[in-house]
């Protein structure tokens, strides 16, 4: 980042070589997870990037694509999908920026939980990687494509990144192609190996200054129920500014071991606030999962806060999601959210069922979380409100 900010303090250097050096501290920034520095100098980057297509006809994408990944360490998560999918929508780009940003969307549709249109994107990339690889990112799109289905919980999950040999096993590779293989153990029933995965590739990561994608790994090992095997890692990254989702994935390992469910129910509903919506499904689940036995209402109401988050996810079935206590069944659940905007009639005639069936099914829903009727029921699923 010095010899970059040497070139940007340099009041006689010129309009490529400061294009050029931005992309470098642009990359520098969100490798580091430093938001607040890369919010900072992006839009002069971007700008001042334009003016040189003729002499650098890719340094504005390259830019473009360090701030999607900044938007999604800030947590700013719908954000980044917009700017992937108004990158991928524009006719002229080349086939080399095309594939880096079916690569860099797929890093979003993940932590939107939008995980077959992830894939969708990733089966894109692959198909025209067939024809080329400029920038040599055919591994980092198996991984992606490996990680969208092993949390859909498909068997071939494996199959994008089995054989893979990195050359170099560069952090911008290799986090994905180990985060992929990671979650395509898990489907394959060995989660200890996952997590070894995974830890292996947040160390290397970390140990490259990788700091944003090392804590994704780590986080991975939170998700699947041994926060204890990462905490100690995650508390020896470097505090990242303005990186809002890596700070709340870190507090949420703190929290798993803590056993703390007020402070899980918290997290759950910040990853809902910043658009994680397959997060906060699973933390909610984990929430759920500590007071099942002794307050089985409350455990009831996180369910239900689960499932609202899982409603906006595209096929997700990750063990966050399949192991969650079930007070509800699924049609009781299925009726309750519903029942927050559609009356017992409209109900019952989308679901070919009878009014006193949706009645009965409502009665069980209130005793079940404690609740007297459906405005009690609507303030446990507004968005913010406490349990």
């Amino acid at each position: 980042m010095s010899a970059s900010g040497a070139v940007l303090r340099d009041g006689a250097s010129g309009a490529v070589p400061q294009a050029a050096a931005y992309v470098t501290l642009t990359v520098a920034l969100a490798m580091v997870g430093d938001c607040d520095g890369l919010d900072e100098i992006v839009d002069g980057a971007v700008t001042l990037a334009a003016g040189v297509k003729e002499h650098l006809p890719f340094a504005e994408d390259q830019i473009q694509v360090m701030h999607l990944q900044s938007l999604l360490n800030a947590g700013r998560i719908a954000e980044a999908v917009s700017l992937a999918e108004g990158a991928l929508s524009r006719g002229d780009r080349g086939t080399a920026m095309m594939l880096t940003w079916l690569s860099a969307s797929g890093l979003s549709y993940d932590l939107a939980g939008l995980l077959a249109t992830g894939a969708r994107n990733a089966r894109l990339g692959l198909e025209a990687y067939t024809e080329a690889d400029p920038f040599g990112l055919e591994p980092q799109i198996r991984g992606v494509l490996a990680l969208a289905l092993g949390q859909m919980g498909d068997p071939r999950a494996g199959r994008s990144v089995a054989g893979l040999e990195l050359a170099i096993p560069a952090p911008r590779l290799a986090v994905w192609v180990g985060r992929g293989r990671a979650w395509a153990a898990v489907v394959a029933g060995d989660r200890e190996r996952a997590q070894d995965i995974l830890i292996e590739a947040g160390v290397n990561a970390a140990e490259g200054e990788h700091f944003a994608w090392a804590t994704m790994c780590f986080h991975d090992v939170v998700r699947l129920g041994s926060p204890e095997r990462v905490i100690d890692h995650l508390t020896a990254l470097p505090r990242m500014p303005g990186a809002g989702l890596l700070a709340t994935m870190r507090r949420h390992c703190e929290a798993l071991v803590a056993s703390d469910e007020l402070q899980l129910a918290s997290i759950a509903a910040e990853f809902a606030g910043m658009g994680a919506v397959l997060l906060a499904a699973e933390a909610w689940g984990q929430a759920a999962g500590l007071v099942i036995d002794e307050q089985p209402s409350l455990a009831a109401r996180y369910e239900l806060r689960s499932r609202v988050s899982e409603s906006s996810c595209e096929a997700a079935a990750t063990p966050g999601l399949l192991e969650r206590p079930q007070v509800l069944t699924h049609r009781e659940a299925e009726i309750a959210l519903a029942a927050t905007r559609m009356t017992s009639a409209e109900i019952a005639e989308s679901r070919f069922i009878s009014v006193r069936t949706v009645d009965n099914h409502l009665r069980s829903v209130y005793r079940k979380l404690d609740v007297a009727g459906r405005e009690e029921l609507g303030g446990i699923l507004a968005p913010g409100e406490g349990m």
